[in-house]
């Protein structure tokens, strides 16, 4: 069965000397969170959520990489908080190009869409669910061409500096 092998590759995942201290504390509770949703998979229809927080540099996003990769599961995946920076207006942009914008300040974020689409994936439809892109460069969100797509997941995981700011996305 899927869920004894998983849980035996996540025996296998080790903190190494890479990882801060944060992330190696860190790496037992998505782990664990992950096994236990393997178990309760064949009894939802659902996705598992997971959300994965901490401070800038703090390896979250290792972390979560190393989670989804000993799963080796195709329906887990992971989001990043990143693809839900919102549009800058010019203000904003002038000053995010001169260094001068907090991207870590909860309003640089569009919480409503990011619960837009784990509402999309707990109803579990038939279509993909689309993941925005966010330009770095332009301080923008790209067209639609760029979205990425996620189809029927069991466990997502959402990972970022405020991943579990918003309470609606703890609840």
């Amino acid at each position: 069965m899927r869920t004894n092998e998983s849980r035996l590759q996540l025996a296998s995942v080790k903190p190494d000397s890479k990882m801060g201290r944060a992330a190696k504390l860190a790496l037992c509770l998505p782990a664990f969170a992950a096994a236990a949703a393997m178990n309760m998979l064949q009894k939802s229809r659902e996705p598992f959520f997971i959300g994965v927080a901490g401070g800038t540099a703090s390896g979250k996003t290792s972390v979560v990489d190393r989670v989804v990769s000993s799963l080796r599961h195709d329906s887990v995946v992971s989001i990043t908080l990143d693809c839900f920076y919102r549009d800058l207006s010019d203000a904003e942009r002038e000053r995010a190009n001169a260094n001068d914008f907090d991207f870590d300040n909860p309003n640089a974020f569009d919480f409503d869409h990011l619960l837009e689409v784990v509402d999309e994936l707990k109803r579990g439809g038939d279509g993909p669910v689309a993941i925005p892109t966010y330009d770095f460069v332009t301080h923008s969100r790209l067209s639609a061409a760029h979205d990425t797509h996620i189809s029927c997941p069991q466990i997502v995981i959402v990972e970022g500096i405020l991943a579990l700011y918003d309470e609606r996305l703890r609840d």
